[in-house]
């Protein structure tokens, strides 16, 4: 039988939003600061000079999170997709645009060498149309009688990426997927992701998430853990809900890697078992 989940809900979040306990990181100098990275929004893959393959992404999810994180005193590195939403204005957020899938990938990893967590929010599409079917860029596909098949080839796996990459250059970061699927395929969609992807947990969330000012949402973690929302939340109070979890997470996997440190340094039997 399999092991039943262990459903928790967070502690009050550290940052001012959140008055009972102090933020750990508002006090420190801004390159002292611990960083986010979030990706948003859809991605645009070109079929033509004028059409693509998109999504209805808004980036809300993204944006909320981005000043949540700066609520708490957290650099944000804001990867942000084709949308026309606004965007934080804060010393602390740094704002970068992408367009395309592989605009994204060059963006993740100039930027993930110095972030402490990422939140991967970014509605990346699965498919593209393939190089061999595409029209030269500066042209459009013209209308005919005989219609038009595209061929679609898959798009890289960023996520999986990000994740390959942190192992393979010991980053100590904590990495946050997402999981937008309908709610009868939910939950084993988001234990899937978790398990083939390494991250630390998955944000699962509904098809009517995208383009709405509200969410419901579990997360779930690589410890066995579902955390679950109160109900339906804002974007904007779900961002500080989310970031309270990320808090923890970053200070779990850093006492974690103290932990194994102190281990190899002492090299006893005992600590090396």
């Amino acid at each position: 039988m399999a092991k039943k989940p262990n459903v928790r809900s967070p502690k009050s979040a550290a940052c001012p939003s959140h008055p009972s306990r102090p933020s750990r990181v508002a006090a420190q100098q801004d390159d002292e600061r611990p960083v986010l990275l979030i990706t948003a929004g859809p991605t645009h893959e070109p079929i033509d000079a004028v059409r693509f393959i998109g999504n209805r992404s808004s980036g809300k999810l993204g944006v909320a999170l981005a000043e949540a994180a700066v609520e708490c005193g957290w650099k944000v590195v804001l990867l942000m997709g084709p949308t026309a939403i606004p965007l934080p204005e804060h010393k602390l957020v740094t704002v970068q645009r992408f367009v395309t899938t592989d605009d994204l990938a060059k963006l993740l990893k100039k930027h993930q060498p110095s972030a402490d967590a990422m939140a991967m929010a970014a509605a990346v599409a699965d498919f593209r149309p393939a190089k061999t079917t595409k029209a030269d860029s500066a042209g459009k596909i013209k209308r005919t009688a005989a219609g038009l098949t595209l061929k679609l080839e898959s798009t890289p796996d960023l996520l999986a990426g990000c994740s390959a990459r942190r192992d393979k250059e010991g980053f100590s970061q904590v990495l946050v997927g997402f999981a937008l699927e309908s709610k009868a395929k939910l939950a084993a969609s988001a234990k899937d992701k978790l398990q083939r992807k390494g991250v630390d947990a998955v944000v699962a969330n509904e098809l009517g998430t995208m383009e709405s000012e509200s969410i419901t949402a579990s997360v779930f973690g690589a410890d066995g853990s579902v955390t679950k929302t109160p109900g339906n939340m804002s974007k904007r109070a779900f961002g500080s809900w989310l970031m309270d979890i990320i808090e923890m997470l970053v200070m779990e996997r850093a006492i974690a890697t103290q932990h194994d440190a102190e281990d190899e340094a002492c090299g006893c039997a005992e600590c090396a078992g």
